[in-house]
Order: structure tokens, then C-alpha cells, then sequence
């Protein structure tokens, strides 16, 4: 029964694209798909460095449904996972998302909204736990704006997810997480916030303690020059353990785009945060990566990345552990038409640690596909 579901999506998909887009009341439904074929020299992210070589392919249906009031917007969707030697590994996930305005919002005079439901099961290779697991993910997420005035608004973000990972070696997770910001016109498109950030990590299972941060903030957002776009929030950052030490660090967060030209862009990401992983350790990370893309022409684009990242795990049932990974990555593709994109990727990262299990290299390449009817 397993293999006949995803075969009787795909028929659905393709019943759909014969007509290619079907009007349904004021909105339409869409078929999109996603395939990639790639070889991968670490299928489980570990020292053990089973190689093979994996095909995947994801088509959803999607509703849209444009309004001057409240856009909605729903997928459905089945990602199939094939593995040429490692067959044990062979998997099928359904996945559901529903988003309110995911491109305008509801207004009042006062008030922004929007909104999104995700429903979905993933299959992958967990860094954190050198394993491949499948997760389903429960959660609900938004974000409401308050603008009196051009001068200042207030904006609060909320979010309630469950992680069920299909493996009994792993706890049911609940994460939850909030964070009000104040900002304050500092210019034409540019603004000056401060807020605040809290997270909570409550672990199904009675010998593993709760978790909660919070976070403290300052910073730019918006235009910060005629080419520089993005935001820059630095901070303090603390985290409280049940029956545990309390921890604290810097906190940061840095996303900044220099647009060069219409076709060449840079893009600079830097963070510093606490979180927490499917097999109940807490972490701080920190990451710096560098990237650029460029258009090359009407169909053709590139684009290449560099970055750096650190962990730290603590649980207090296991000894401390330490990573750091560097990586390069290379992406090339050319646009089909209006309805679809072929591309060529490229990635290698050198992951080292405390632990002989995680410290290994690690090289993905292969073709990718994205279409769109």
C-alpha cells in the first residue's frame, strides 16, 4: 500500500498538467514539481561514509487563491526518495502547508496578519546525529504588525511546532518560540529596532530537562545604503535549564544583500544562537557564510557560496561535544521556458569534532529540476 500511494499522486499531478492550470472558484490549482539526482559520498552525514546514489522527486499540487483582503495559499504534496544501493533507506513522505498572504496581508487601519499551517513528514540525513531520519512536523506560525503611525510599529512573531521523529531511539519534541519587536523609522526604508526573543524546548521524556532562552536586541533593519539591503541585530543571549546552569553568550543575527547590479548580487549571512536537536542536545551555534550570484543572461544563471560553522552540544547524559564544518558550494542553471529550471550543484564540506563519528568530508553533485505548469 506503501508504493501505491505516491504512484496514485503522481497519476493525480499528471491529470492535472494535461490541462496545465484548472480554474477552481476564484482561485486556480497549480501542478509543481521538484526532482533532484545527485551522488553523495555520506548518505548519513557520519564517519561511516556510505556512499550511493539518491533520486528524488516532489510534486504538489498548490491552490492559490488571490484577494485584495486575505491571499491564501495550499499545498499537497508527496516527496519520493530512492537510493540505488542503500534500498533500506527508500522512503515516501506526504507534506501539507497552508499559508495566509504568504505575499500581502490582511490590513485594517492598524493591523497587519499573516499566517501559515505546516503539516508535513521529511526524510534526510541529520547532521546533529550522523542518521538518517524521518520527521513529521506539526506546527502553526505568524505574525502580527502594529502601525499607529510612519513613525514607529510594533511587530509580534509567534510560533508552536511538534518534531515526531519515526525512530523510538528519539524523543516527541514541542518547540515554541516568540519575540516582540519595536521599530523605529531611522530613515527612508531603514529602521532602528529593539526587542525581544523567547524560546521554549520541552523533550517527551521525563530524565531529559526542559529548556528556555531568551534573547535581547539591537539593531538595524530596512535600506541600511543605496545598495545594502537586509538587517543586523546583535545582542545577549541566556538560556535556563530545568535543574540545570544557566548559560549565556552574545547573541547575533546578520542577513545583508550588496546588489551590485540588476544581475550580480552578494549576499552575507552571520549568526549566533542556541537551539536544540532531535536527539535532546542543547546547542549554540555560530555561522558566517558568503555568497554570490549573477545572471548571466535571460536564461542562464550561477551562483557560488563559502561558509563556516561551529556547534556546541550539551546533554547532561552524555559527554560535551564540539563541530566545525567549512563548505563550498557551486550552482549553475538555465530557466526552460516560463515553466521550469535545470541546474547543475555542487557541494563539499569537511565537518571535524570531538567525536570520530562526526569528523568526515562530504561531497554532493548532481542535477536538480524545478517546473512549474
Amino acid at each position: 500500500m506503501k508504493t501505491r500511494i505516491p504512484a496514485l499522486v503522481l497519476i493525480g499531478c499528471c491529470a492535472v498538467a494535461a490541462d496545465a492550470l484548472v480554474n477552481l472558484g476564484d482561485g486556480r490549482i497549480e501542478l509543481q514539481a521538484a526532482s533532484a539526482l545527485h551522488y553523495d559520498s555520506s548518505i548519513t552525514a557520519s564517519s561511516a561514509k556510505l556512499d550511493d546514489i539518491v533520486f528524488a522527486i516532489a510534486p504538489s499540487l498548490v491552490y492559490i487563491r488571490p484577494s485584495p483582503h486575505l491571499d491564501l495559499r495550499a499545498s499537497a504534496g508527496v516527496r519520493v526518495e530512492r537510493y540505488l544501493d542503500y534500498t533500506e533507506f527508500n522512503d515516501e513522505n506526504f507534506f501539507f502547508d497552508v499559508s495566509v498572504n504568504p505575499d500581502t496581508e490582511v490590513r485594517t487601519s492598524r493591523f497587519t496578519f499573516n499566517g501559515d499551517l505546516i503539516l508535513r513528514s521529511e526524510t534526510r540525513s541529520e547532521e546533529d546525529i550522523g542518521q538518517i531520519v524521518t520527521t513529521r512536523r506539526y506546527g502553526v506560525s505568524g505574525r502580527l504588525i502594529y502601525d499607529p503611525n510612519p513613525r514607529y510599529n510594533l511587530v509580534l512573531d509567534a510560533a508552536v511546532s511538534r518534531d515526531d521523529p519515526d525512530n523510538d531511539a528519539f524523543n516527541r519534541i514541542d518547540r515554541m518560540t516568540s519575540a516582540l519587536t519595536l521599530q523605529i523609522a531611522a530613515g527612508e526604508n531603514r529602521f532602528a529596532n529593539v526587542g525581544v526573543r523567547y524560546g521554549a524546548y520541552r523533550p517527551d521524556a521525563p530524565f531529559l530537562p526542559d529548556s528556555d532562552t531568551a534573547a535581547y536586541f539591537a539593531g538595524l533593519s530596512g535600506g541600511l545604503l543605496p545598495k545594502l539591503q537586509g538587517a543586523v541585530l546583535a545582542g545577549y543571549q541566556t538560556r535556563s535549564l530545568q535543574d540545570g546552569p544557566d548559560t549565556n553568550s552574545p547573541y547575533l543575527l546578520a542577513r545583508l544583500t550588496w546588489r551590485q547590479s540588476e544581475t550580480t548580487a552578494f549576499n552575507l549571512s552571520a549568526t549566533s544562537q542556541f537551539g536544540a536537536t532531535i536527539n535532546n542536545f542543547n546547542t549554540e551555534s555560530r555561522s558566517l557564510s558568503l555568497s554570490a550570484s549573477r545572471q548571466l543572461n535571460p536564461r542562464w544563471d550561477a551562483s557560488a557560496a563559502l561558509g563556516y560553522l561551529e556547534t556546541k552540544y550539551q546533554n547532561p547524559l552524555f559527554p560535551d561535544r564540539k563541530d566545525e564544518e567549512v563548505f563550498g558550494q557551486l550552482q549553475t542553471g538555465r530557466r526552460l521556458a516560463d515553466w521550469g529550471r535545470l541546474g547543475l550543484e555542487v557541494r563539499y564540506s569537511r565537518r571535524s569534532s570531538d567525536s570520530a563519528l562526526f569528523d568526515y568530508s562530504r561531497l554532493r553533485a548532481g542535477l536538480v529540476f524545478d517546473g512549474r505548469w
